[in-house]
């Protein structure tokens, strides 16, 4: 069985709902972990210190923690041509 990416995300953040919908839209499968802003959970904080939603954790350990870069890797994995800084 294979890791799924995780996906750390809070239902009204307007940046989280953008990454959610990116993934979905794409078909992508991944696990959607809707945390309490008030009570963040450590895996998240230990992934992302910056302690904003959305947190996307790929199952190499990878971490995007902002939407537009959320969406932008989805549409790489598809071959779209979209670009993030920093990654291949």
């Amino acid at each position: 069985m294979t890791a799924r990416p995780v996906l750390y995300s809070f239902r009204r953040c307007p940046y989280a709902m953008r990454a959610r919908l990116a993934l979905l839209s794409s078909g992508m499968e991944c696990e959607i972990r809707e945390v309490r802003l008030s009570a963040k959970p450590a895996s998240m904080l230990r992934a992302s210190p910056k302690a904003t939603v959305p947190v996307f954790v790929l199952p190499d350990h990878t971490v995007v923690d902002e939407s537009l870069d959320i969406m932008c890797w989805d549409s790489m994995t598809r071959s779209t041509g979209c670009s993030i800084s920093g990654m291949t």
